[in-house]
């Protein structure tokens, strides 16, 4: 929810709050959902906005999710993921 309100410092503070509490076991699976995030997300939310919101929800998401990851690091919760994944999408008909 909250990069959807473009609030990355938050959506970053809430990853890092059920990082702490996850099981050791548990938060290697914290980076492969942080690239999903990265990979896929972002398509499926911009196709599930109407036709004249997309552009601006695409702008969004591209400049917010590494925000949210810069404040994760700077808060000592460095998990990298490839921001590379992160692309503008194709124009959907």
């Amino acid at each position: 929810g909250s990069l959807l309100e473009r609030r990355p410092e938050n959506a970053a503070a809430t990853i890092k709050l059920l990082h702490k509490h996850l099981p050791d076991q548990k938060k290697p699976f914290v980076k492969d959902e942080l690239q999903k995030l990265v990979a896929e997300w972002p398509t499926e939310v911009i196709k599930r906005q109407k036709k004249d919101d997309r552009k601006a929800m695409e702008e969004a998401l591209i400049e917010d999710i590494p925000k949210m990851i810069s404040s994760m690091a700077k808060s000592g919760l460095d998990i990298s993921v490839d921001l590379d994944k992160l692309t503008r999408q194709p124009e959907a008909a």
